[in-house]
């Protein structure tokens, strides 16, 4: 199995050296391993480096300017390509590929020789639960309702429609036929663009005895870590999300969809104590501003990073 994995990081070198530390230890060895640095200013650089000076499997560029998850897996991708696997891998710095996860993948796709698309079970590192909102099934198209995979369904391998980009394996010659993840994301939505892309060609099959293991320490349920008002990032959530619908709908129906979802969000945001556990209070009018330039944003094609809106 001829594959190149991607992992695109920013300002976390401890957790990218655990993540290239797995990719090393894989019981299939990648033929090249892919690292774009988002503009690091911790000491990315210098980890990545001891890892060039102690083997040739690693291909590292760092970029000049932070251009977000969406940037960096095209770019990514784009590099990988260069090196002419049959599969791409992708995923953040945050992630551990179990040792097999290659090898299980190998066999696996044998089995299923008509999938194109693989991923593994997404584990939290810390409290060894599935993620199962890393895999999901879209439900309607036209509103892009979906719905997380059920932890039922872990009992056996299962088909599902749209992924994260935490261990999703690719085949190379979809890459080729279909192009690369969307670059003008920034950040948000680049994964569910690019499953609806590919899925219009292939199934998606999600292996259960094969893992990676996310180490996502965000919790909701301590509000008194949480900063007020909706956040940047819910930004490009909500205009990333009006560009697929224009994208996958067309105009006509995208404008209805995102015109009725910021009329219901915007409820929300003004009689609501809080909004997916972010209080709100003192910050109503900040956030109806963000979502409103985001759905018009959306509608209208402008994407890429923000001026306003940014880390």
């Amino acid at each position: 199995m001829k594959y190149v994995p991607v992992v695109v990081t920013f300002n976390r070198c401890d957790l990218l050296k655990k993540s290239l530390d797995s990719l090393l230890n894989q019981t299939v060895k990648p033929q090249k391993i892919v690292i774009i640095d988002n503009a690091s200013t911790d000491d990315t650089e210098k980890v990545v480096q001891n890892y060039l000076n102690n083997s040739d499997l690693f291909h590292y560029v760092k970029l000049s300017e932070n251009i977000g998850g969406s940037g960096g897996f095209s770019r990514g991708v784009k590099e990988a390509m260069k090196f002419h696997p049959d599969w791409v891998a992708l995923s953040d710095d945050d992630s551990e590929y179990e040792k097999n996860y290659f090898e299980t993948i190998n066999k696996e796709r044998k089995n299923y020789p008509n999938v194109k698309v693989f991923t593994g079970t997404v584990v939290h590192k810390g409290t060894n639960s599935i993620e199962t909102y890393q895999r999901g099934m879209l439900l309607r198209m036209s509103t892009l309702k979906g719905a997380d995979s059920k932890l039922d369904q872990y009992k056996h391998n299962f088909y599902f429609n749209f992924f994260t980009f935490v261990g999703v394996v690719i085949n190379a010659d979809l890459i080729q036929k279909y192009g690369y993840p969307k670059d003008n994301y920034f950040i948000w939505s680049d994964d569910i663009e690019y499953s609806l892309r590919l899925g219009q060609h292939t199934k998606i099959l999600n292996l259960v005895n094969t893992h990676i293991y996310h180490n996502d320490d965000y919790q909701f349920n301590d509000l008194s870590k949480v900063k007020p008002g909706l956040q940047w990032k819910e930004f490009y959530g909500v205009r990333n999300t009006a560009d697929i619908m224009v994208n996958y709908n067309g105009k006509s129906l995208a404008w209805i969809v995102a015109l009725y979802r910021l009329a219901h969000k915007s409820m929300r945001v003004f009689f609501k104590k809080e909004l997916g556990g972010v209080p709100l209070k003192g910050y109503r009018w900040q956030s109806f501003k963000m979502i409103t330039r985001a759905t018009f944003d959306g509608l209208n094609g402008k994407l890429g990073k923000d001026k306003i809106y940014k880390p």
